[in-house]
């Protein structure tokens, strides 16, 4: 795709196991990338990097006020070997009835740094009962610098708290300069 904004899925396109977005390294790519999409468990949908590895990795400098990767209940789904700028990236799960998993994201070897709000944000929230969870999910090998909020947030807003997150593994990542909690 040309932009981001077309390869999101507000266009008529639907992503499914084992698509893989993929940016040129050495290119800034300018907006906001939305999916909502879900791969499966052998075949997780990718979003990352192609082309020389030589080249910086692809830049997508987010626009103020919208995250810069937007995943909307996300499952099975990898991002990695990205530059973030501008605004991070969020994780979001809403729903009113039910109670649903979103599971294996992984979010591996991402540099977000000049971050205007919270750098990487994964969000559960419902409005009655149900339990929305993230399970399986992986932060991995990022660095986060220069950022007005929060390095690293997992939130869960529910009536119900009974539903916990599980799984959730961040490890080997190096956050500096955050003005919120790391």
């Amino acid at each position: 795709w040309a932009t981001l904004a077309r390869a999101s899925t507000d266009y008529p396109q639907a992503y499914g196991d084992g698509d893989r977005i993929l940016l040129a390294r050495g290119q800034t790519h300018n907006g906001q990338l939305k999916l909502d999409a879900r791969g499966s468990d052998i075949q997780p949908i990718s979003i990352g990097a192609y082309g020389d590895t030589n080249n910086p990795n692809p830049i997508i400098l987010g626009s103020s006020g919208s995250p810069s990767i937007l995943l909307v209940f996300p499952r099975n789904i990898t991002v990695q070997d990205l530059e973030i700028n501008g605004e991070g990236i969020s994780d979001q799960a809403f729903w009113s009835t039910g109670t649903s998993t979103y599971q294996n994201v992984v979010f591996r070897d991402l540099d977000l740094n000049g971050i205007n709000g919270t750098a990487l944000n994964m969000i559960s929230s419902s409005t009655n009962t149900s339990g929305i969870v993230f399970s399986d999910a992986l932060i991995e090998g990022c660095s986060i610098s220069n950022v007005t909020g929060a390095g690293i947030t997992i939130n869960k807003w529910e009536l119900e708290s009974s539903f916990f997150h599980e799984n959730i593994v961040i490890r080997d990542n190096t956050i500096t300069d955050c003005g919120g909690s790391g």
